[in-house]
């Protein structure tokens, strides 16, 4: 797959992100604050928090 960055230039995700999932990992304390603090609340709107890591 190749995606184009700012001027044109191709950025091979296909090559270059070879083994990012084993080193890209979720950080479990901040998903544990917002289970602390959200309690039991049932839905919860995510606006612009980015792609993350989940």
């Amino acid at each position: 797959m190749k995606i184009f960055a700012a001027g044109g230039m191709p950025v091979m995700y296909d090559r270059i992100g070879v083994g990012y999932q084993h080193v890209r990992r979720p950080d479990p304390r901040p998903a544990e604050l917002i289970h602390r603090v959200l309690g039991g609340v049932r839905s919860v709107v995510n606006a612009g928090a980015g792609s993350g890591a989940a």
